[in-house]
C-alpha cells in the first residue's frame, strides 16, 4: 500500500527531492550538467595554473587575452530538441565594491565521426558573455552561454565531439575589470529525457 501511495504523488514533489537536479515536470526532461574533458594550457597565451584551498584554478589576465582548450562528447542521454549551456564557474580575489564586468568568450566546433579533426577548418562558432563582477573576494560566479541559439547547435547527435576554445576577452573595451578572473570550471548544462 505504501508503494501505491508514493506512486501517486505529484511528480513536482520528486522535483523538490532531486536537489541539485533541475526536473522539467511538462517536457518530461531533467537538467543536468557534464564536466569538459582534457583541459589543454596553449603553449603560449595560457593562463596560469594555480591553487585555491588546494584546488585547482586558472588565472586569467585582465591584459591581454588568454586561452584553455578542451574536447567533451555529447552525452548519449542529451536531448537533442532542448537547450544546452555552457558554463564558467568562476571569481576574483579580492574585494571589489565598484561594478566592472570580466568578458568571456568561446569558440567552439562539432565533429561527427568519420570527419577529420580540425580546429581550424570549417565553421566555429564564437559567442560572447558579459557578467558583472562586484562583492567579496573569492565569491563564486556563473557565466553561461547559450548554444542552442546557434546555427551548429541544430545538428548536435549524441556522441559527436565538440572542439572548445575557451578565452578570457581582456582586451574588449566592455571588460573592465583589471586583475585576473579565476576560473574554477567549465561544463555542458543540457536537458536529458527522464528515464535516460
Amino acid at each position: 500500500m505504501k508503494w501505491l501511495i508514493l506512486l501517486l504523488l505529484p511528480l513536482s514533489l520528486f522535483a523538490q527531492w532531486s536537489t541539485p537536479v533541475q526536473v522539467d515536470v511538462i517536457t518530461g526532461t531533467i537538467w543536468t550538467s557534464e564536466p569538459l574533458e582534457r583541459v589543454k594550457l596553449p603553449a603560449s597565451g595560457a593562463p596560469a595554473e594555480n591553487t585555491l584551498d588546494e584546488f585547482l584554478v586558472y588565472d586569467f589576465d585582465g591584459g591581454t587575452d588568454e586561452s584553455v582548450y578542451a574536447t567533451l562528447n555529447i552525452p548519449l542521454t542529451y536531448n537533442t530538441m532542448d537547450s544546452i549551456q555552457f558554463c564558467i564557474d568562476w571569481s576574483v580575489d579580492r574585494l571589489n565594491p565598484v561594478d566592472t564586468t570580466v568578458v568571456w568568450g568561446l569558440e567552439f566546433k562539432q565533429i561527427t565521426y568519420g570527419n577529420r579533426f580540425n580546429f581550424g577548418s570549417g565553421t566555429v562558432t564564437e559567442l560572447d558573455t558579459i557578467t558583472m563582477n562586484g562583492g567579496l573576494a573569492n565569491s563564486l560566479r556563473i557565466s553561461t552561454l547559450d548554444l542552442s541559439a546557434t546555427a551548429i547547435a541544430g545538428s548536435w547527435q549524441a556522441a559527436d565531439m565538440l572542439m572548445f576554445r575557451i578565452y578570457r576577452d581582456a582586451d574588449n573595451g566592455a571588460d573592465t575589470f583589471v586583475p585576473d578572473a579565476r576560473v574554477k570550471g567549465f561544463y555542458l548544462r543540457f536537458k536529458q529525457r527522464l528515464g535516460q
